[in-house]
C-alpha cells in the first residue's frame, strides 16, 4: 500500500503531532465530559494530516499557524457527528 502523502507533508505530521494533542487537550476542557479523549485527538491528528497535504510554504504562512485552524476545524466537526 502506497502513501499518499508526500515526504514533506509526513515529516509536517510527525514533528506537529504532540502540537495536535496539546490543542486537543485544550479543547477537551471545553467540551461536555461525555466527550472521550481519544475522539478528540482522532479529530485533532485527522486536521494535523489535511493541514499537512494542503500546505503550501510558498504562502509565507508558519505551518503551526495554518493547521490551528484545520485542527479546531477538525475537532468541532468531529464532535458534532
Amino acid at each position: 500500500m502506497s502513501n499518499p502523502l508526500p515526504a514533506r507533508a509526513l515529516e509536517l505530521v510527525e514533528t506537529h503531532r504532540s502540537y495536535a494533542h496539546a490543542l486537543a487537550g485544550e479543547i477537551l476542557q471545553s467540551l461536555p465530559a461525555h466527550v472521550l479523549r481519544e475522539d478528540v485527538e482522532s479529530a485533532a491528528e485527522l486536521g494535523l494530516v489535511e493541514a499537512a497535504a494542503a500546505f503550501d510554504p510558498a504562502r509565507g504562512v508558519l505551518f503551526k499557524t495554518f493547521a490551528y485552524y484545520r485542527i479546531r476545524g477538525a475537532i468541532y466537526d468531529g464532535i458534532r457527528k
